[in-house]
């Protein structure tokens, strides 16, 4: 799947959850610079926190070979790996 398509459905997941304002797509996808190789940075802003089950449902959801959620070490973040080409 490519990853703008990626990138849409997993902002509207996201979006979808009652608690989030907003999503934005930042990184090397807005700047023009991804490569097969580049990840995918998208920020969910939120007053309260989205609750970690829900973000680990969107990550099972994605089919992730390989997860982290609710990693703080900078700041809550999670990250995982899709099966499949990413392009």
């Amino acid at each position: 799947m490519p990853k703008q398509h990626a990138a849409a459905e997993i902002a509207t997941r996201y979006a979808e959850l009652p608690s989030v304002e907003a999503v934005a797509l930042a990184g090397s996808s807005t700047s023009g610079t991804s490569d097969r190789y580049s990840d995918i940075d998208l920020y969910i802003y939120s007053p309260e926190g989205v609750p970690v089950e829900a973000r680990a449902a969107i990550i099972r959801s994605r089919a992730a070979v390989q997860a982290e959620v609710d990693n703080r070490f900078w700041e809550t973040g999670d990250e995982w790996d899709e099966p499949g080409p990413q392009g």
